[in-house]
């Protein structure tokens, strides 16, 4: 709720561009954690003028039907998951299935 707002806001800082002297180009990612696919439909509507200011965007399931929520969401840009410890869910073959037909990472 309103944490994710605060986060969203804050995190803005950092502009995208290309830097001359390399030419890296340095992008700006959101990452959103949630547990229920409703939780993030929610995020998504509410702060989606705020999400739009991010040239890639995260999401961060915690449990079996966020992650098929995250594998088919059309806005996402990568699906990311927590490396320490055991996950609550198991990865699903149409999940993942349908996240590449996304092309979503």
């Amino acid at each position: 709720g309103d944490r994710c707002g605060k986060a969203i806001v804050a995190g803005r800082a950092r502009a995208s561009g290309v830097d001359e002297d390399s030419g890296t180009t340095v992008k700006t990612r959101l990452t959103i954690s949630y547990a229920e696919p409703s939780e993030l439909q929610m995020i998504l509507g509410k702060y989606s003028s705020d999400i739009d200011a991010y040239d890639v965007l995260a999401l961060e399931p915690l449990g079996a039907k966020a992650f098929a929520s995250a594998c088919a969401n059309k806005h996402a840009d990568v699906v990311s998951v927590r490396a320490r410890g055991r996950l609550a869910y198991k990865f699903t073959a149409s999940a993942m299935k349908t996240a590449l037909d996304n092309k979503i990472f």
